[in-house]
């Protein structure tokens, strides 16, 4: 099972440790940031793509503080991810997961 989201720390932690404590799964954190102009060129840009659905928020994101970028209180290990080159970035986070779950 994967779940993938805007997670925020402090906040969503409740639903998610009672939802896990029934549940026979391991638990992975990936962590993506990115430098801050980075992160503001890729909303910038996205805010104006018609396609995107509007639940995304991107004009509000602009104005979030990437200090509120952190891991949740969950069980299992933690991986962190500088999407900044988005390239490399991938190749490193698929490696990064193999490691954690051969383990």
């Amino acid at each position: 099972m994967a779940l993938e989201g805007n997670f925020r720390a402090g906040e969503h932690e409740p639903a998610l440790n009672a939802v896990l404590a029934d549940l026979p799964v391991r638990v992975v954190q990936v962590l993506c940031t990115t430098a801050e102009n980075v992160r503001r060129a890729r909303l910038t840009q996205r805010q104006h793509d018609p396609t995107r659905h509007p639940g995304h928020r991107d004009a509000h994101n602009l104005d979030r503080s990437p200090a509120s970028d952190a891991f949740l209180e969950l069980p299992g290990a933690r991986l962190h991810l500088d999407t900044t080159d988005a390239a490399s970035s991938e190749a490193e986070c698929l490696t990064s997961l193999e490691a954690v779950l051969a383990t």
